[in-house]
């Protein structure tokens, strides 16, 4: 039954999604609320299966985070290198599947030219990014100022996606 319940909400929220909108599902755990973080042995296993079967490229940055969901990417390598952009992200929707510890969630992301707020934390962050037809994976390890690693997993849309792409995620996640 929750099964049919998350996919009408899984349809409820494409029929929302806009070209230029982003759709992400990110693996974590649930504990009070959401952390898209998962172990290093975790982390670990996904990168040496997805390096196995597909391409990749490595991305480094530095991100600096600001007030209302804004940051700061300066990007160290790749086309990008040298430069920065200043993105503030709208939350339009989430859809949490505790079961599978996964959070789907719908976005707007905007490029700005400055911000005025003061940052309040940065990361150093290497991403490796498999591209695949519909959607890329993305596995990250950021480092803290204090020395803390933070591994994530996620996989963003990279085309307006259908409920079969979708599901095709969630498998893959699991």
């Amino acid at each position: 039954m929750t099964e049919l319940i998350n996919m009408n909400k899984i349809k409820n929220m494409l029929l929302k999604y806009k070209k230029g909108d982003e759709l992400e599902i990110r693996k974590g755990s649930f504990f009070n609320k959401f952390s898209a973080t998962i172990p290093i042995k975790e982390f670990n296993q996904y990168f040496y299966y997805f390096k196995q079967k597909y391409n990749y490229t490595i991305q480094y940055s530095t991100i600096y985070y600001y007030k209302n969901h804004t940051k700061k990417v300066c990007y160290k390598n790749g086309d990008k290198k040298g430069q920065s952009e200043i993105i503030r992200k709208y939350k339009k929707q989430y859809i949490d599947l505790p079961k599978n510890g996964l959070r789907i969630s719908l976005s707007q992301e905007k490029l700005l030219t400055h911000v005025k707020s003061p940052i309040t934390y940065e990361i150093s962050r290497v991403r490796y990014i498999f591209l695949l037809k519909n959607y890329k994976i993305e596995l990250s390890v950021d480092k803290t100022i204090h020395q803390r690693y933070i591994h994530r997993y996620e996989i963003e849309c990279t085309n307006i996606p259908d409920i079969g792409t979708i599901y095709e995620i969630i498998n893959v996640m699991k």
